[in-house]
């Protein structure tokens, strides 16, 4: 089991990205997190999100990203804990670490606020799946 959860990280990571990972939360919560509490997600702020993107943020499934497009759904994975978890792209960031993993994410993958993650953009995922037979 532990070899095959080893090699879906290193797929996802030939992918898109692995990295430093942090996490934030809700500006109530978090005193990183310092921008207004109806503004505190960029991509919400420029575009208004799917019924799809609305689960993902209701859920907390979410991350922020320099580069990944907003509202695209990626596979994140916790090397330590050898755990994932399906995200979406909703904010922009962060500055100091290469992924920012909303709080409820975090506490799904266990992760520990200032570790490594894996991450893939789901669809790139889909385009090279190999079929089973």
């Amino acid at each position: 089991m532990h070899a095959v959860i080893l090699y879906v990280m290193l797929t996802l990571a030939s992918f898109s990205g692995a990295g430093r990972a942090t996490t934030f939360d809700h500006p109530s919560r978090d005193p990183w997190n310092t921008t207004g509490p109806t503004t505190h997600l960029a991509c919400v702020s420029h575009a208004r999100p799917s019924p799809k993107a609305r689960a993902y943020i209701d859920r907390g499934m979410i991350v922020a990203h320099k580069t990944i497009p907003c509202y695209s759904e990626i596979t994140v994975c916790n090397p330590r804990t050898k755990r994932c978890a399906d995200a979406m792209v909703a904010d922009w960031g962060p500055v100091h670490a290469a992924i920012d993993l909303y709080a409820p994410l975090s506490k799904r993958l266990q992760h520990n606020g200032d570790e490594p993650v894996v991450w893939a953009d789901k669809h790139k995922m889909a385009q090279h799946a190999v079929p089973v037979m």
